[in-house]
């Protein structure tokens, strides 16, 4: 951890298109102290600008308003379930896969974001995923690559992912994207979310058709670290990753985006470790409140960004 006392630092680095700038410092929310350049991996130790990340300051974090809009339980998950919509997402050739609308339920839609789950599948997590998201006014589609099974355990999540056809979760994705841009109006912007084994197909799917989607959400997970393949990317990325998960991951892939010339934002949070946000994984051992809470802003803040109406 970055930071003395109780505060919990988090590491920020962006990398900008070489049509910018070669590199940039990054925004800094707040710097009270100096980070040292042999802290960072030597992967990219001396080719970075690094800015540090307060968590968003201790006392935003335990804000009331912050804690009811991002704290881990902003609502029953099982709630959030039976709020979402069950639809059917039809493909060219004729199958129907089934998918979850959760829509905002006040105020004016800022977008659409499709979720790819994790290797358990479509869970309370998921679902509460879905309702923050509609929370913050997007129209949340999650799709179901696993035709409505999902696991509870390492083992049935294991079966469950193994079992999955790589080009079948890319239709289902395929057919997502164009059922939330036929929801939208003109000027709407769609953006993907994955969470961990999810964060696979959901980039393939913007590298596929990058033109489709203005942001892309990674959270703990593995990403495509080929700098050829990225080039393609039309939009931004953000990659969300535990210190103790697989940090060295993250920094790969900034770095692959670097030279695709391609805009990332990499998070590492201190202490937190792989799916610090499903309560499955691990039974539970890896959750991390406060690492999900910021992420959350964090999101919120990328998808604010990069998901503003078109004129």
């Amino acid at each position: 951890m970055i930071g003395g006392g109780n505060a919990a630092w988090s590491l920020r680095v962006r990398y900008t298109r070489r049509r910018q700038a070669a590199f940039r410092a990054p925004d800094v929310y707040s710097e009270p102290g100096k980070i040292e350049m042999d802290q960072l991996p030597s992967l990219i130790r001396s080719r970075v600008y690094a800015g540090l990340v307060a968590a968003l300051l201790a006392s935003s974090l335990s804000g009331e308003n912050q804690g009811q809009k991002f704290g881990v339980a902003v609502a029953s998950a099982a709630t959030a379930a039976q709020e979402a919509e069950l639809v059917a997402l039809r493909s060219g050739n004729g199958t129907e896969n089934q998918a979850y609308v959760k829509r905002p339920e006040a105020g004016a839609v800022r977008g659409g974001v499709l979720i790819v789950h994790d290797w358990f599948g479509v869970t309370d997590a998921t679902h509460d995923a879905a309702k923050r998201l509609s929370e913050l006014g997007y129209v949340t589609l999650v799709v179901d690559l696993y035709d409505g099974q999902s696991g509870s355990t390492h083992a049935e999540a294991f079966a469950l992912m193994k079992a999955l056809d790589a080009e079948t979760a890319q239709e289902v994705i395929r057919d997502g994207l164009r059922y939330l841009a036929d929801l939208g109006s003109p000027g709407r912007k769609l953006a993907v979310l994955g969470f961990s084994a999810g964060t696979v197909h959901a980039l393939e799917a913007v590298l596929r058709d990058p033109e489709a989607v203005s942001a892309t959400v990674l959270v703990y997970g593995d990403a495509e670290s080929d700098p050829a393949r990225l080039s393609a990317l039309a939009s931004p990325v953000l990659f969300i990753m535990g210190s103790k998960d697989d940090p060295d991951g993250a920094f790969r892939f900034l770095k692959s985006m670097e030279e695709a010339e391609r805009l990332a934002e990499v998070f590492i949070y201190p202490g937190a470790r792989h799916a610090f946000a499903q309560p499955l994984f691990n039974d539970g051992k890896n959750l991390d409140p406060t690492a999900t809470r910021v992420s959350w802003m964090l999101m919120a803040d990328f998808l604010a960004r990069h998901m503003a109406p078109s004129e």
